[in-house]
């Protein structure tokens, strides 16, 4: 039912097309998404990079005991924070952390583990930089261009 809503509101911003006023502006949104795929494909590319930063970073700050399978099958659950991680366990929440730092949303609750802190600063930092002000501004430089 979400997917059905969203998609029922996008199409009534496509019937939005019709009028003067507001044809501009969806045809200005659907010509600047084209625009940008390549971007998105750099930011994508560049996030996935400190998701991967991060979670190998985190890992590192597990003991020898830690690291190995609690279950019967030889697996380790992965999902299950320790406390010395900063980022949760499985790829997909280390995206989703580098890509809510790279929103803005700094985790200084948190501190980063007793492993190379100091890399990992240097690293957040890094994040902060690359992807808040270097690609957002990049961001609206194409914005600006496809409105040109």
């Amino acid at each position: 039912m979400s997917i059905t809503t969203l998609c029922l509101w996008i199409k009534f911003l496509y019937f939005l097309r019709i009028f003067d006023a507001t044809g501009f502006l969806v045809r200005s949104i659907i010509f600047c998404i084209s625009e940008m795929k390549f971007f998105l494909l750099i930011l994508l590319v560049t996030i996935c990079a400190f998701a991967d930063s991060y979670k190998v970073m985190s890992f590192a700050n597990l003991s020898e005991d830690e690291l190995k399978p609690n279950n019967p099958d030889g697996l380790r659950d992965f999902n299950e924070k320790k406390p010395e991680q900063f980022v949760e366990g499985n790829f997909i929440k280390s995206l989703f952390y580098a890509y809510l730092v790279g929103l803005g949303d700094f985790p200084l609750d948190s501190e980063f583990g007793k492993v190379a802190p100091l890399y990992c600063n240097i690293l957040f930092v890094l994040n902060t930089v690359i992807t808040t002000i270097i690609m957002l501004n990049l961001f609206i430089a194409i914005i600006s261009n496809a409105f040109d």
